[in-house]
């Protein structure tokens, strides 16, 4: 892929790591619309595969308390979630879960 989203092959799972700096506005989870192009050619990609599990897992930094950092995650992976659902992920499961600075 590109701008700075990296596919990684771990056994049989695929891993797609996403930079939330870029995708994010900062310490928000408000999608940055200049990489909603970018989340497109994820959902174009996570579509080539037939039915999956997906999750997406979200991480912050460790700049504010944890509180804060666990909530953001938590709101950045829903968002990110929602979006995969929007693109019609065909995906037998799709979950989402934020991990704050951890």
């Amino acid at each position: 892929m590109y701008n700075g989203v990296q596919i990684v092959k771990v056994g049989d799972q695929v891993r797609l790591i996403l930079p939330s700096d870029r995708f994010f506005n900062p310490s928000s989870a408000n999608l940055n619309i200049q990489y909603l192009t970018v989340l497109r050619k994820v959902v174009t990609f996570i579509r080539a595969f037939d039915k999956i599990d997906v999750k997406v897992s979200a991480y912050t930094d460790n700049l504010n308390d944890w509180q804060h950092n666990l909530a953001l995650s938590r709101q950045q992976a829903r968002v990110i979630e929602h979006t995969l659902w929007k693109g019609h992920i065909d995906a037998r499961i799709l979950y989402s879960n934020g991990y704050g600075e951890s």
